[in-house]
């Protein structure tokens, strides 16, 4: 009924921030490691910003641990496993730092914030990868590209109720790992383990530039095959 009641108040605070102080962006690394109980978040980024948190699966979403439960027709190979992995509001726990000013209690914060700043974090991974073959390993390691959606709202004014909403960005791939297991009648995949790595993205020019290379590099390619010809 308390975790309900927290929901609440978090999605009206989520709300109220939607029409708040103009949004920023702030540019991270990190990563948000899942194991069969709950995921550790940390990342680090521009402006100062840090973060590191706890997200309990029983209160998130982990689809690749809900979907690869043993069942042979959710995982077995050749099958769509999805990667979304989500925690909003107060399900995701921690302490932050952005432009020199720290928030000890994030998420907590939404709540009870008239003596300290209020701050809550919505993330959220997107994705799936296809179930591999069974191999002579009784292990499997899929790494694929997936979807970020992050946000941090804050308010800097202890309790004065207007929130500033800044989006974070990355480059996000999981690395999913599955273990073979005949536990259910026939052989399947389990889940084992999800990790979401972040990295920056390039700036402009950098994607200029390999743009420019790729270009150069067909060329080169399209000259050297009409040569053969």
């Amino acid at each position: 009924m308390l975790i309900t009641f927290l929901r609440v108040l978090a999605i009206l605070l989520i709300t109220a921030a939607a029409g708040s102080a103009s949004a920023g962006t702030i540019d991270v690394t990190g990563s948000v490691d899942y194991d069969h109980l709950e995921g550790v978040a940390n990342f680090i980024g521009s402006r100062g910003f840090t973060y590191s948190g706890i997200a309990p699966i029983a209160l998130s979403r982990l689809d690749p641990a809900m979907q690869c439960i043993g069942s042979p027709a959710l995982c077995s190979p050749g099958t769509t496993i999805s990667l979304t992995a989500a925690a909003f509001g107060v399900d995701i726990l921690g302490q932050a730092t952005l432009d020199g000013v720290f928030y000890p209690n994030v998420g907590v914060g939404a709540i009870v914030c008239q003596s300290f700043p209020c701050s809550v974090l919505n993330l959220e991974f997107t994705g799936q990868v296809v179930a591999p073959p069974f191999g002579p390993s009784a292990t499997a390691v899929v790494t694929t590209p997936v979807n970020f959606s992050t946000f941090f709202f804050h308010d800097e004014g202890q309790g004065h109720g207007l929130f500033t909403t800044e989006q974070l960005l990355g480059l996000a791939h999981a690395t999913l790992t599955l273990r073979q297991s005949d536990c259910c009648g026939a052989p399947s995949w389990l889940y084992e383990h999800v990790r979401y790595d972040l990295e920056p993205i390039p700036e402009p020019a950098t994607l200029l530039l390999l743009s420019t290379t790729a270009a150069g590099l067909g060329l080169a390619r399209w000259r050297r095959r009409g040569r053969a010809e």
